[in-house]
Order: C-alpha cells, then sequence, then structure tokens
C-alpha cells in the first residue's frame, strides 16, 4: 500500500501524515458508497447517464445477481450492474443501495481517488439523495513473508513466534475500532500454500484486510471523508507492518 499522490487537478491529494512507498502489497481494493435504496436500481437495464458517463473508462456493460440473505434464511436476488475496463482489471458496479470501484492493481491513492471522483459525477444525480449512508474504503494487503521473521507486527502475530506452537497451521483474528457511525475492521490471517506431492509448506503470506469507513457523509464531503478515511486505514496498515515490511516497501525496483 503506497499512499503519496496528486490529484486529476494536479494538486498533491495525499493525506497529512501519510507516507510514500516505492513498493505496495495491495492485492484487491474497494471503494464503496451507500445511498438510500432505489428498487429502480435492480431492473435489468441500468441508468443510461451513468453507463454513459462511465463507458470511456469502463466499456463493458455485465449484469450480475447479488443475494441478499435476511434473517429467518429468506433470500433476495436483485440486479448488480458491472463496467469494466478493457485492461487493468478495475470494475464500477452498481446495486439498489451502493455504487462501488473495485481494483486488483493498485497504482496508489491519486489513480483511486479520480476513479472514485468520477464514479461520483456518474452516480450523484441518479440517487436521489444528499447523503452517502456509508462511505467505505478497504484494502486488502499479501505480505509475502514470514509473519514470525520480522515481516508482520508482533503485537499482531505473537503466538506464531513461540517454538511451543511450531509448527502453526491456521492463525487469524479480527479487530473491530471505533463506533457504528465510524471506525475501522482489521482481519488479519496465515495463509499456507502446500506443495501437492510432499505436503510440504511452499509459500507462507499473511493477509491484512483494512476496512475503515465513515455512515452519514454528504455528497459534497465526500473527497474530505475519502481523504480523511485514507490516511486512517494507512496508519493502521503502517501499525501491522514488521521492519523486514518496512524496508521491503520503501526499496526502489
Amino acid at each position: 500500500m503506497n499512499s503519496k499522490s496528486k490529484s486529476a487537478s494536479g494538486k498533491d491529494s495525499t493525506p497529512q501524515g501519510a507516507r510514500e512507498y516505492a513498493r505496495s502489497f495491495v492485492t484487491q481494493i474497494v471503494c464503496e458508497l451507500k445511498f438510500p435504496t432505489i428498487l429502480e436500481f435492480g431492473n435489468s437495464r441500468p441508468p443510461a447517464s451513468f453507463v454513459t458517463a462511465l463507458r470511456k473508462k469502463y466499456p463493458n456493460l455485465e449484469a450480475g445477481q447479488q443475494v441478499n440473505i435476511s434473517f429467518g434464511g429468506t433470500s433476495e436476488t436483485t440486479q448488480a450492474h458491472i463496467l469494466r475496463e478493457v485492461r487493468g482489471g478495475w470494475l464500477a458496479t452498481l446495486k439498489q443501495s451502493s455504487v462501488s470501484i473495485e481494483g486488483n492493481s493498485y497504482d496508489g491513492y491519486a489513480d483511486l481517488r479520480s476513479r472514485v471522483e468520477q464514479l461520483v459525477a456518474a452516480a450523484a444525480p441518479i440517487i436521489d439523495s444528499d447523503i452517502w449512508t456509508r462511505v467505505g474504503l478497504r484494502y486488502i494487503n499479501t505480505i509475502y513473508g514470514d509473519p514470525a521473521d520480522g515481516w508482520v507486527n508482533r503485537d499482531l502475530v505473537g503466538p506464531i513466534g513461540q517454538e511451543l506452537l511450531r509448527p502453526v497451521n491456521s492463525f487469524g483474528g479480527a479487530l473491530q475500532v471505533g463506533t457504528l457511525e465510524e471506525g475501522a475492521l482489521l482481519r488479519h490471517q496465515l495463509a499456507l500454500v502446500t506443495n501437492h506431492q510432499g505436503g510440504d509448506v511452499s509459500t507462507v503470506s499473511y493477509v491484512i484486510d483494512l476496512d475503515v469507513f465513515q455512515a452519514a457523509v454528504s455528497v459534497t464531503d465526500t473527497f474530505e471523508v475519502l481523504d480523511k478515511l485514507h490516511e486512517r486505514s494507512f496508519a493502521l496498515f503502517q501499525w501491522t507492518l514488521g521492519e523486514r515490511a518496512k524496508s521491503y516497501l520503501q526499496a526502489k525496483d
């Protein structure tokens, strides 16, 4: 995950206090903006103005299905309108109560912010609301290094380093901080890849999944809040890292 960037206008959009890294561990990123439900968005065709506004960036339109499971086990399937890039792995999605940008290649916060700016410009005229009920920013990072060997903060993975507990086959957890109005969810998980022939572990990695959010955000305040969420996510990400991970991120290719 890197942080320093410039917005589409050319101005430095780096949140104050964030740092720049030359490399990144990001394997997936999602920015989701929720709004009061609009049933018409569940129809088979998306709003034409939304598609037109995003067509140059995301020309491939697909229909998807969203399954909502309610209390008692009943489920309801609604439409998801997915617009994809030709190349690059990014997509924009419109559902009955949310719009989102999602990608698996991360070129820095400036690129993400620019994509969200375009998404908001396309969505704001059609959501019939002055607020987002929730703005969420999620970074999934995969650290390809032994978490017990300086790649992950020992406060997060302490038991893994205990000789008595080796070899560790499964480890992870979740930490919810903040309130219902503003907070973060940190999920972390040891990931092992085994050799199918010998059964030995061939790859050890650690997944750091950070989801930061704020509820009830004015549409006009979208990017002030987004910058703040990115800054908080970066600070939490910094805390999860061990010294070897920090050295790797700072190294020039």
